[in-house]
């Protein structure tokens, strides 16, 4: 359920061969309360009740180092929410290669990443050399996720938590929403922070799932026209984790320019940032299309293309663009 968040983290540990040793501050199995913290800027605050450590790690290999932990809150043998926090402090080093590496991973992963994807209800990005700034909103299915993953060999990094819910007969739920936020601007910091948080409907008052793949729920962009407690329910939640991206940009330091524009999402917030220099996946507020919007389409039109996306898949995503 880490998807792209862990594999950018773990992926890099393994291809560098780095010396893994545990955290100090938290032990797998221990409960927290109140806030989680991996450095000075990546912390953040917990909802109320008892949290569970369920996987943690710290490596270094020479210039490098990485932090990660993942938590989860368990009401009743099922799952209410996660987090998995983590941070790749590159030092300033080897800045090609790691260029390269996070190109690879964050824009050509073939099956996840900061571009368009049908299952995405929301994706705002900067991108400018190597500095991005990606915010991912979506539903997913945690049966599919963990069990029967589309990126088969990367299904090791969920491979604690599926022993964890087995050792603790966890209930997994049928749908879980999540939002997935990627900072890396070397003109703020020299390391890569990624926070991915999930929740249950079910125990925020959310409407009842009819149906429970990541195809046919009610929360797929595709259908969620026709379910309108579900649409309002993830706008609800979308206000949410664009406050969690603000603050993380905040925290992060990041340069106005470099920062999304989510005043959309939560406009009685007042989340003031600098729409004119976002780089985001979103139509200009005139009516002209931008360079952007422009690429985006042409995209698009070659998954359409190449049998990626279905014609009712490739309609959806282009209303979304024009509108």
């Amino acid at each position: 359920m880490k998807k792209i968040i862990g594999v950018l983290t773990l992926s890099f540990f393994f291809m560098i061969n780095a010396h893994s040793f545990n955290l100090t501050k938290y032990r797998v199995g221990e409960e927290i309360q109140n806030q989680v913290q991996l450095d000075k800027v990546l912390k953040i605050d917990l909802s109320s009740g008892l949290w569970t450590v369920i996987d943690r790690g710290q490596w270094t290999y020479n210039a490098f180092s990485g932090n990660f932990i993942f938590i989860s809150k368990i009401e009743g043998s099922q799952i209410s929410e996660y987090y998995w926090l983590s941070y790749l402090d590159t030092f300033g080093k080897r800045i090609s290669d790691v260029n390269s590496w996070l190109y690879e991973e964050i824009y050509k992963n073939k099956y996840d990443g900061c571009y368009i994807r049908p299952e995405y209800y929301v994706l705002e990005l900067f991108s400018k050399g190597s500095t991005t700034n990606c915010l991912i909103i979506r539903h997913i299915d945690p049966e599919k996720e963990l069990y029967n993953p589309d990126d088969k060999q990367n299904a090791w990094v969920d491979a604690p938590l599926r022993a964890w819910i087995d050792d603790n007969s966890i209930k997994i739920p049928e749908i879980m929403l999540r939002s997935e936020h990627i900072i890396f601007a070397r003109t703020s910091s020299p390391k890569l922070y990624s926070v991915a948080y999930g929740m249950n409907p079910k125990f925020f008052n959310g409407p009842k799932n009819n149906f429970t793949t990541e195809d046919t729920s009610e929360y797929h962009p595709i259908n969620v026209e026709k379910y309108k407690k579900h649409k309002k329910f993830m706008n609800d939640f979308i206000k949410t984790v664009s406050l969690t991206h603000l603050e993380l940009e905040k925290r992060v330091k990041l340069k106005n320019y470099q920062k999304l524009d989510l005043a959309k999402y939560s406009p009685e917030k007042k989340i003031m940032n600098n729409p004119k220099k976002s780089n985001k996946i979103n139509k200009n507020n005139d009516n002209k299309l931008s360079n952007e919007d422009i690429k985006n389409l042409k995209d698009l039109k070659k998954l359409l293309d190449e049998g990626i996306l279905s014609q009712e898949e490739f309609d959806t995503q282009k209303k979304k663009i024009l509108n």
